[in-house]
């Protein structure tokens, strides 16, 4: 069989993780949404201010509220916040003191 050459449009981040991410999302059911040319701003398409954002909050609580029937929307509002901090490496390390939240698994045994 002969090798075939790849051009540069097939050869590309596009072609080789986005798109079939996408298709393996929107295979299992979840909406997917082309924000290429994204309209920023509380009214934009995905409701952030800049690409920066990556965690969507106008969706983020919700969800979290349906998981989580039992749990107060103080608590629900407080999580989601978590969610938006720029974590550097002093916050992580905050964060494992604070709570005793590990970064990776214990494997001591």
């Amino acid at each position: 069989m002969p090798i075939r050459k790849m051009s540069a449009k097939e050869y590309s981040e596009d072609a080789l993780v986005e798109q079939p991410a996408i298709q393996l999302f929107a295979g299992m059911g979840w909406q997917t949404i082309n924000a290429y040319y994204e309209a920023y701003g509380a009214s934009g398409t995905l409701g952030r201010e800049n690409a920066g954002e990556v965690v969507l909050m106008r969706h983020l609580f919700p969800a979290l509220k349906k998981l989580n029937p039992g749990v107060s929307a103080e608590v629900i509002r407080e999580a989601a916040g978590l969610a938006s901090i720029k974590w550097t490496g002093k916050s992580v390390q905050l964060m494992v003191s604070l709570y005793g939240v590990q970064s990776q698994p214990d494997n001591r045994n």
